[in-house]
């Protein structure tokens, strides 16, 4: 852990969260594992500590992996901008095809583009 991080949030609480976000994600991906199974898709998953974008990078090259997927919530370029971006990271850094998903929009809620 960070001795900095460490320091400011008191050790007991810093692990304690990372605890309840480590238990939080891996009942997440458990939910959508069991989805992918539900359809016949074989899944795998992993929790890791570190920079998102880094990490899957280097977990797409150790697994030898074919593709990469990753959400993107659709925020725009702005607010991308201004906080960043996981699927960004992944696009720019990776070394193989990355897709990139976005959430469905309904059509009465799609903005009218003029042409």
């Amino acid at each position: 852990m960070p001795a900095a991080r460490a320091k400011l949030l008191g050790e007991p609480y810093y692990q304690r969260r990372i605890s309840k976000l480590v238990g939080e994600a891996e009942g997440v991906i458990d939910r959508a594992a069991d989805a992918a199974a539900a359809r016949g898709v074989d899944a795998d998953w992993e929790v890791v500590e570190g920079d998102p974008a880094a990490e899957i990078v280097r977990m797409a090259q150790d697994r030898d992996a074919d593709l990469i997927v990753v959400g993107s919530r659709g925020l725009g370029s702005v607010t991308g901008a201004l906080l960043g971006s996981v699927s960004r990271g992944v696009v720019h850094d990776a070394d193989r095809p990355v897709l990139v998903a976005r959430p469905h929009v309904h059509a009465s809620r799609r903005r009218p583009v003029a042409v």
